[in-house]
């Protein structure tokens, strides 16, 4: 999630890409957890490696790694679970969430950040928790506690789009959830699909608000999230890369 300050510590949901904060909600439905269209299975599990870039007027900046841990617990109530690590100096900062394995409907999610935790629960129909202030003063900054609308977690917006069937020239949106905006959505557009070895190469434009957008490219077969562009200023990209 990009702040409007762009805290680059953030993990990919936050860092990265997709401007979660930055952005301004394109419409108050869109396609929730459970949905006809989302499919859960077609996500891969496993742990992967990204580099973190800054591209300006043609110069690439290296700024930092993301690990993106994608795990099935599974029992009598399977749920995925997934942590994203993102180290940039010496900023580490660590997103862990916990989603329905069939519907990714979001039922935890911790952020353990330089400048703050945030840990939320969602049960019962509401979603509960706090946001907690670092530093030697300690203390909660914000207590959460509102009703709940069925959304995904904005940490995990790109495996509400993995699940989608992303044919060539679908539209829609997807319903999200985060501290700072509650309820929103992000309008998704497949624009292409490139065959690319055995496989295609999807391309995905996230549009944030009426200015901003983000690219994504996904594996068809595996769905695995390549890479990540996002425009943070008029002359500066954000790049997250999968490592070779």
């Amino acid at each position: 999630m990009i702040r409007k300050t762009w805290q680059l510590s953030q993990p990919l949901a936050r860092c990265l890409v997709f401007a979660f904060i930055l952005a301004r909600s394109v419409g108050a439905q869109g396609t929730t957890p459970g949905a006809p269209t989302i499919d859960a299975s077609r996500i891969r599990y496993g742990a992967l490696d990204y580099v973190l870039s800054l591209k300006r007027e043609g110069e690439e900046e290296f700024i930092g790694t993301v690990r993106d841990e994608i795990l099935p617990v599974r029992g009598d109530d399977p749920v995925i679970r997934r942590v994203q690590t993102v180290r940039r100096g010496k900023a580490v900062t660590i997103d862990s969430t916990v989603s329905d394995a069939s519907t990714l409907a979001p039922r935890w999610h911790r952020t353990v950040e330089p400048n703050r935790d945030v840990l939320l629960q969602w049960a019962d129909g509401r979603v509960r928790g706090e946001v907690i202030g670092s530093g030697a003063g300690r203390r909660a900054a914000k207590a959460i506690d509102t009703v709940y609308a069925d959304a995904f977690d904005a940490a995990n917006w790109d495996l509400a789009v993995r699940a989608l069937p992303l044919e060539e020239g679908d539209v829609t949106t997807i319903a999200v959830y985060d501290v700072e905006r509650q309820r929103h959505a992000y309008s998704v557009r497949v624009v292409s699909r490139d065959i690319r070895g055995s496989s295609y190469v999807i391309h995905v434009i996230v549009q944030l608000d009426k200015n901003t957008e983000a690219h994504a490219w996904f594996d068809d077969v595996t769905r695995t999230l390549l890479r990540v562009e996002t425009q943070i200023s008029h002359d500066t990209v954000m790049r997250q890369v999968l490592k070779p």
